[in-house]
């Protein structure tokens, strides 16, 4: 029991960042970097979302 709970949380820490990112371009909000010509701001918040997650996990362990 105890290795399903910890495969859904990896689960659902992979997918929910992934529905909050895809829900902001699913409302009629104004989007962060909405207007800029090049996507250098969706790859440096990725990038930090990814950096975060890793720095985390290597902290968690």
């Amino acid at each position: 029991t105890n290795d399903v709970i910890n495969k859904l949380t990896v689960l659902g820490t992979i997918l929910v960042p992934m529905n909050v990112i895809t829900g902001l371009w699913g409302m009629n909000v104004e989007v962060p970097g909405q207007h800029a010509s090049g996507l250098d701001w969706f790859f440096g918040i990725v990038g930090g979302m990814f950096f975060l997650g890793a720095v985390l996990y290597i902290y968690m362990r």
